[in-house]
């Protein structure tokens, strides 16, 4: 696959290689999962990824800059919500403030 794309490891490369996945993780083990973030990091791609707000996104916040939770409750109005890593991170370990 790099070989297709002519890929280079220099700043100077304004390759655009964005990959779209719909749910990547949902038929595989957080071992196999980590392995393909880690390949998608290597050859510079690009990810948007789809995914439900489960457990596993965990999994990608080390490979993602930032987050844009779309939700649509009522079914009558949709919203997006953008976050950065950071801010993901910190809103998953605060408290639950029902408690």
């Amino acid at each position: 696959m790099a070989f297709q794309l002519k890929h280079t490891r220099t700043q100077q490369s304004k390759a655009f290689r964005l990959v779209m996945v719909d749910e990547i993780f949902s038929k595989s083990d957080d071992v196999n999962s980590g392995y393909a973030l880690a390949i998608f990091e290597k050859f510079d791609f690009q990810l948007l990824l789809v995914t439900p707000r489960d457990g596993r996104l965990k999994l990608v916040q080390p490979y993602v800059g930032s987050f844009h939770l779309a939700q649509n409750p009522h079914r009558n109005a949709s919203s997006i919500t953008s976050m950065t890593r950071l801010e993901v991170a910190s809103a998953t370990t605060a408290p639950d403030e029902d408690d």
